[in-house]
């Protein structure tokens, strides 16, 4: 399905070794090379690692990365600045079999933003900043610097959960000022509702976001889409009201073209962050979407 694929190719990013996962390396890494090899591999981006974990992914990577001339892995690596010698390591030693070509980096105000910018300048970085007030400042930044920007939307606590009006805030902001975004935590759900916070049997329940709600609502802001409305997407939480169609998707009376989804996934919402690759397939399936 063309529409399928433009809103949700290599959208997630594996990010297996955070909450409320946590898998060991040895698991994550598995799992990730056998999500390369699978039926859904077009869904799936980058693994996520923490630079400080760069050897311990050596380590349980061996026999599993492809082979040199071939599709390496892409890595996005969570950084600090005086990281950077160890990535720049990392991609010498593996000869092109596994690549970081994304780093995160936290950027909590402009003059860090700048500075981190300059030193990873051969990456393409994403600056990970708060959205509880208004980010039109560092977004700015951002882009004066030609960085991407990064938004936490949930986590393993409901107080880890941004409001809905300051993420649509931060996407309309975004596209505004032409500024690619990503996003991640609590986001393997493809519909917006209460769901366990972790895999534990006793989990608390929580209002989730919805990654299709959140590509939804990017995708439409990008073709001007007043955020009164956008709102409602992020916090639609009926799947009745989201059709995938060959050419298009709709929200609504809503509708997108498959241009116009290939376009915001390209310059507005890059990709989102889940510890699962699994299931949000498995739901997608279950709703019908494929």
């Amino acid at each position: 399905m063309k529409a399928l694929r433009a809103l949700l190719g290599n959208a997630i990013d594996y990010a297996g070794l955070f909450p409320p996962a946590t898998l060991d390396m040895g698991k994550a890494v598995e799992n990730y090379s056998s999500y390369c090899e699978g039926e859904y591999s077009w869904m799936l981006g980058r693994f996520i690692v923490p630079v400080p974990r760069l050897d311990e992914f050596k380590q349980h990577t061996a026999g599993l990365l492809p082979p040199p001339g071939n599709e390496p892995w892409k890595i996005s690596a969570l950084c600090r600045p005086e990281d950077l010698g160890m990535v720049e390591r990392f991609n010498e030693q593996h000869n092109g079999t596994a690549r970081i070509d994304v780093l995160e980096i936290k950027g909590s105000d402009a003059d860090s933003i700048t500075r981190n910018a300059l030193a990873a300048r051969s990456f393409s970085t994403y600056f990970e900043i708060p959205v509880d007030s208004d980010p039109h400042a560092l977004l700015t930044t951002i882009k004066l610097v030609g960085g991407r920007a990064k938004v936490r939307a949930g986590g393993i606590s409901e107080n880890l959960f941004p409001k809905s009006a300051d993420l649509i805030r931060f996407m309309k902001a975004c596209s505004s000022l032409g500024v690619p975004f990503k996003a991640t935590a609590g986001l393997h759900h493809p519909i917006r509702a209460r769901y366990p916070l972790t895999y534990d049997a006793t989990s608390q329940k929580g209002m989730m976001y919805g990654f299709l709600n959140l590509l939804f609502a990017a995708s439409f802001i990008s073709t001007g889409l007043p955020s009164e409305e956008a709102l409602d997407i992020l916090n639609e939480q009926d799947p009745r009201e989201f059709r995938i169609e060959e050419e298009g998707i709709a929200w609504k009376k809503r509708r997108l073209t498959v241009g116009e989804i290939a376009s915001a996934r390209q310059n507005a919402a890059i990709s989102f962050g889940s510890c699962s690759f699994i299931e949000p397939v498995d739901e997608l399936k279950k709703l019908g979407f494929m």
